[in-house]
């Protein structure tokens, strides 16, 4: 079965504080390997969990020329449909901390709407090397909040089965902010937290939530990567820390992974069929 949607860009996630191993991907002024073979798409979420406040935007950052100016700047684009950011959860020792999507604790009330879908439908590509483009979205608290793992929620546009090994390498990064936007790293790597499936691979795990994204004439499997890191974190009281979960594709001919992660931003609406597995 087959479904249109927009390819809109890219995801989310963002943290304070550890260090954890990674991947770099600096800007590198061009896509890089143009693999079409599966593309990773970010849920927004839609709640607003008390003790924190979310911008209702995405920001994003692209390193492809193809999609035309601004190139390596972070710009932003309004959510409507009542999203608030890229859907994702903490927890602390299995507590959930935060979480703007409902999944984490079995209520999808006003996640989906059941009916046009989050965000009018809309989901953003995301993936670190690939047609280089990223999204990211902001979050801060009330007050000082701990975490050792992030979830982030994900759809497949594949000529592929959706399934747990669709991408060879996954990615969750968290920027500070600056000038009111997420601080320039001059790369695809978060300044407060940046891990990789490749660099720890063991800290990645991907699962089906059992939840679908629905649509008027069928439904999409909703997928969820969770990383855990190696110790907790802190997110300080106040301020804005920005959030994006992304897939990045081998280096062709090698495992090794180079190069950056970018932003498919809404500068590249095009459109593209979402295939479901049969």
């Amino acid at each position: 079965m087959k479904r249109l949607i927009f390819a809109v860009a890219i995801l989310l996630l963002s943290v304070e504080g550890a260090s954890a191993a990674y991947t770099p991907y600096p800007f590198t002024g061009g896509p890089q390997y143009q693999w079409d073979d599966t593309w990773y798409y970010a849920f927004l979420g839609k709640r607003t969990p008390t003790g924190s406040t979310q911008q209702g935007q995405v920001w994003l950052i692209s390193d492809d020329p193809a999609y035309g100016p601004p190139q390596q700047t972070w710009f932003s684009n309004t959510l409507n449909g009542g999203a608030q950011g890229l859907g994702f959860t903490l927890r602390n020792g299995g507590s959930v901390v935060f979480d703007n999507t409902g999944l984490a604790t079995g209520d999808d009330s006003d996640y989906l709407g059941l009916t046009a879908g989050i965000g009018n439908g809309r989901a953003y590509y995301s993936m670190a090397n690939n047609y280089d483009s990223i999204t990211a979205s902001g979050v801060s608290f009330d007050s000082a909040t701990q975490f050792d793992s992030i979830t982030a929620y994900y759809g497949i546009d594949s000529y592929l089965a959706n399934s747990a090994n669709s991408f060879p390498i996954y990615k969750v990064d968290v920027w500070s902010q600056s000038g009111g936007a997420p601080l320039n790293t001059n790369s695809f790597n978060g300044n407060v937290l940046s891990a990789d499936s490749f660099a720890t691979p063991g800290a990645f795990s991907v699962a089906y939530t059992t939840y679908d994204r629905v649509f008027g004439s069928g439904s999409d499997e909703i997928w969820q990567v969770t990383y855990t890191l190696p110790s907790a974190m802190t997110l300080a009281a106040g301020q804005t820390y920005y959030f994006a979960s992304s897939a990045s594709v081998p280096e062709p001919g090698s495992l090794a992974l180079c190069g950056g992660i970018g932003l498919l931003g809404l500068v590249r609406v095009g459109v593209r069929r979402w295939r479901k597995k049969s």
